[in-house]
């Protein structure tokens, strides 16, 4: 027989496993830290040598800091709800096993915002997705948003959780009329296009089009995989921004004049909702 599921539980243990517990059954069998007697002392020496042991490995300046947990699903419920608060950003695969995927998503509904790298159908993870990811996320809109109070605008908007068409339609709705962007002239992280054409999307992505298929209309040329390109959640996206045609000259020459991107990616028209052509 060929064991291939050590990363659930791992097996054969090595002959030092056996023996410590053993050892531990027939010669200690005390509780750590419940009383002073020389079994309970000599329980507390093991407990804590193991602690001095994992700390070497890690180079943690202080054993006592080595928290042991039940298995390795609590421990990474521990970490991920100790260090994650809303607002934070993490960048992850979509190879991750459902004990990490799982308080990720349930972390994601309290605030926390969450980009999934996809990986081929092969397992393999992409370097250059996960920096483009990274970059992304590290752009902050600030300066852009400064840029547009110059010029001034009608309405605008982060693109994130929803996805351009979830935000989209929001600013439409508020506004009283229909956004239409041209697909040609959106852009997209590195990576991404490729994702859709291989139909990985993260869970968000469902949620999104369930939310807002019913206000959005594609023109028949715009294949399936491109629609759902489209209601996939961003973790830290750009602005839209809507302004009169007079302005578009000026904007884009100030963000021309800082090196920053601007595309223009459709226009404001009567109706209500969005279409994409």
């Amino acid at each position: 027989m060929i064991y291939f599921d050590n990363a659930a539980t791992s097996w054969p243990k090595p002959p030092g496993v056996a023996e410590a517990m053993v050892h531990f059954i027939d010669d200690v069998g005390a509780n750590r830290g419940r009383s002073a007697h020389r079994l309970a002392v000599e329980s507390g020496r093991i407990v804590y040598g193991a602690r001095e042991a994992v700390a070497e490995l890690f180079k943690a300046s202080d054993p006592l800091r080595v928290v042991f947990g039940h298995n390795v699903t609590e421990a990474l419920n521990l970490a991920l709800r100790g260090l994650l608060h809303a607002g934070d950003h993490v960048v992850t695969s979509s190879m991750e096993h459902n004990s990490m995927m799982r308080p990720l998503r349930a972390l994601e509904e309290q605030g926390v915002e969450l980009t999934v790298v996809q990986c081929s159908p092969e397992g393999l993870l992409d370097p250059a997705g996960v920096e483009a990811a990274v970059q992304s996320m590290k752009k902050l809109n600030r300066d852009a948003a400064h840029l547009i109070q110059q010029v001034g605008a009608n309405a605008c908007t982060d693109i994130t959780g929803f996805a351009l068409l979830g935000h989209g339609y929001e600013m439409a709705e508020k506004s009283g009329v229909r956004l239409r962007f041209h697909v040609e002239q959106l852009p997209f992280v590195e990576g991404a296009v490729q994702y859709a054409d291989e139909w990985l999307f993260p869970g968000g992505t469902c949620k999104n089009e369930q939310a807002y298929e019913h206000k959005v209309h594609f023109a028949p040329t715009i294949p399936e995989e491109m629609q759902q390109l489209l209601y996939t959640p961003e973790t830290s996206g750009g602005l839209l921004v809507a302004l009169p045609a007079d302005r578009l000259t000026r904007l884009t020459g100030l963000f021309a004049d800082e090196g920053r991107p601007c595309w223009i990616v459709g226009e404001v028209t009567e109706g209500e909702g969005v279409e994409v052509a």
